[in-house]
């Protein structure tokens, strides 16, 4: 394993999914995907790192183009990435993530408080 003792939250629903990394814990890295159920997360992104610029946001996607890229760094990720295939890949995506999100800031691998607000009072 990559980093054993770190919290690992997961959301599948956009629709709780702003609350979710509003109340993250400070400096948190936060992968997304691209498309979460069927909606496009850009927007979901801009509105949430407007709010919360600590967070080391990295978008993943199974196929990103220049143009895809550009929207996402633009809309507040740090970085922009394609799923790797293999285990192998993705343990090595993950660490060289963890390694640069590191060097960006401390960050707070095993707070415990990710919320259940749905974010309504912070997006407006």
């Amino acid at each position: 394993s990559v980093m054993p003792t770190a919290e690992v939250v997961t959301c599948m629903d956009p629709r709780v999914a702003a609350g979710r990394l509003l109340n993250a814990p400070e400096r948190a890295l936060v992968l997304i995907d691209r498309v979460l159920a069927g909606v496009e997360s850009t927007a979901l992104l801009d509105q949430v790192t407007s709010v919360r610029p600590d967070l080391y946001v990295v978008v993943l996607s199974s196929s990103l183009s220049p143009d895809v890229s550009e929207r996402v760094l633009r809309a507040g990720a740090r970085e922009a990435i394609e799923k790797p295939s293999s285990l192998a890949g993705w343990r090595e995506v993950v660490t060289d993530v963890i390694e640069r999100a590191a060097q960006v800031d401390a960050v707070d691998w095993n707070a415990a408080d990710w919320g259940d607000d749905d974010g309504e009072s912070l997006l407006g």
